[in-house]
């Protein structure tokens, strides 16, 4: 009980927003304020999208990695991380940020196709914007996740038993695009066994 009452009197006083750290790095990318981070100055773009409860940092030793032979970009989607938290918190809102992102970052014209990586549910949102903008993008890469409409509600009763469409066609298409941008198979090693 004397533990409980503490932790009431810590939340009330504690309960205003901190301040984010110094020298974040801000864009508008569509109707939000978005954090992101850059690495690598030569090479072909690489967008890194996280997933649910997950930052610009969780690609803090994946990125220096790719950095050595790309420009790499990572952002904070809606609701997590530093970026401005602004709702719906749906693919599809999480989709038109990731999209301004590019617009903002001047990304997705001639020889400025970015590769896009997805992480646990940034791949649904990596996958609808291939779906969206494919002439935009360079490539896609699914990391543990499996590019399905993750949006909030009761999904449709048969939704479980059919598989999309483009969840199985799309993994057919994606080794020729990395190989492309020099991600396909063989091109690195980032650890663990061969």
């Amino acid at each position: 009980m004397v533990v409980t009452a503490a932790s009431f009197v810590y939340n009330a006083v504690t309960a205003g927003r901190a301040a984010p750290p110094r020298g974040l790095r801000y864009v508008q990318a569509a109707d939000i304020r978005t954090r992101y981070q850059t690495r690598g100055t030569a090479g072909p773009p690489v967008v890194l999208v996280h997933g649910a409860f997950e930052s610009v940092d969780t690609w803090s030793r994946l990125a220096p990695l790719l950095a050595r032979d790309h420009r790499v970009y990572a952002l904070d989607l809606t609701g997590d991380g530093y970026s401005e938290r602004h709702g719906p918190y749906t693919v599809d809102h999480f989709t038109r940020q990731l999209l301004g992102f590019l617009n903002a970052m001047h990304l997705g014209g001639p020889g400025q196709r970015p590769l896009l990586v997805g992480h646990s549910s940034g791949a649904a949102v990596v996958t609808e914007a291939a779906l969206r903008a494919p002439g935009r993008l360079g490539g896609v890469m699914l990391l543990d996740g499996d590019a399905l409409d993750t949006g909030a509600g009761p999904p449709p009763a048969f939704k479980h038993v059919l598989i999309d469409p483009y969840r199985t066609s799309v993994s057919d298409q994606l080794s020729e695009p990395m190989r492309t941008v020099g991600l396909g198979a063989g091109s690195a090693h980032l650890g663990g066994e061969a």
